[in-house]
């Protein structure tokens, strides 16, 4: 249920930021930051009392002058007032926050929903090596998996392949070599290296997705894979929910932000990370350079 959900809302906003799509990922990851800063920014000028929300700011900065006043005097009676008006103050503004709040959450949500699906990597272009895994249970390393040849796809190594002990990732360039260091000083937990068949493919590009069948300990797991377009298949699928394996992957690339800046984990994908750099300080400029509140 949750992708058939999740589907309908990532083919409705193609109708919305479908578009960008046809210009340099760059170029659409920091068109996705303006675009959520725009969010933020621009209903609350329209769904909020501006004229009161900028007296509150005004007596908010009023009231800490005051409170730093009266700490250099060591009033600390004066300092506990000014820290309560400050409270009140702040509790009624939540109040105002509620409606652009939730205008932002739904769209961000929506977005969110969309950047994962359509901006998360680079799609496999026609001609280009794809490694294809299918994680498997670590007591089934040893066992044949069997890839059905399909019509414009060529193999590197064979359509037969033995499940194996999964390989980590090397890192590549200097943004992935960086956070790998960083997570090693920082003692953060590596991901479990599972079992895997792997086949390298060569597909042809073709507008329609090829339907991939897998053959493995007498199951057929089946998958698409879409070579040549804008978009791309879901890079891994779960085949027997809620277990983990058997899963499929398809190892794509994610993209990096002028060629340099990529992701932070899984959690945290290169579009996300361009949102967060790049929007931070527009969303400051917006409102000062529109005087929002």
């Amino acid at each position: 249920m949750f992708q058939v959900i999740n589907d309908f809302i990532v083919g409705t906003m193609d109708y919305v930021l479908g578009w960008l799509l046809y210009v340099p990922m760059d170029v659409a990851m920091i068109a996705v930051a303006v675009i959520t800063s725009s969010i933020i920014v621009f209903p609350r000028k329209w769904v909020t009392n501006q004229h009161w929300l900028k007296r509150v700011d005004a007596d908010q900065k009023r009231l800490k002058s005051l409170k730093k006043e009266a700490a250099n005097r060591k009033d600390k009676e004066a300092v506990q007032r000014h820290k309560a008006t400050i409270s009140q103050v702040q509790l009624r503004a939540i109040k105002v926050e509620c409606k652009p709040l939730l205008i932002m959450l739904i769209a961000m949500t929506l977005i969110a929903m969309w950047c994962f699906a359509r901006l998360g990597f680079n799609p496999p272009g026609g001609g280009e090596a794809v490694e294809l895994k299918l994680h498997v249970a670590n007591s089934e390393i040893g066992k044949i998996g069997h890839l059905v040849p399909v019509a414009g796809i060529q193999t590197v190594d064979g359509w037969i392949q033995t499940a194996e002990r999964d390989k980590p990732t090397e890192p590549r360039g200097v943004w992935e070599t960086y956070t790998a260091k960083v997570a090693r000083l920082m003692k953060l937990p590596e991901p479990t290296l599972e079992s895997v068949v792997t086949w390298r493919i060569v597909p042809e590009g073709r507008p329609e997705p090829y339907a991939l069948k897998m053959v493995f300990d007498g199951a057929v797991y089946e998958r698409e894979l879409l070579v040549g377009q804008k978009r791309y298949a879901p890079q891994l699928e779960v085949h027997s929910p809620p277990d983990l394996t058997p899963a499929s992957e398809v190892m794509m690339r994610p993209p990096k932000l002028f060629g340099v800046i990529g992701g932070l984990g899984p959690m945290f994908p290169p579009w996300l990370v361009a949102y967060l750099i790049v929007a931070l300080p527009t969303v400051s400029v917006l409102k000062r350079v529109f005087k929002v509140y």
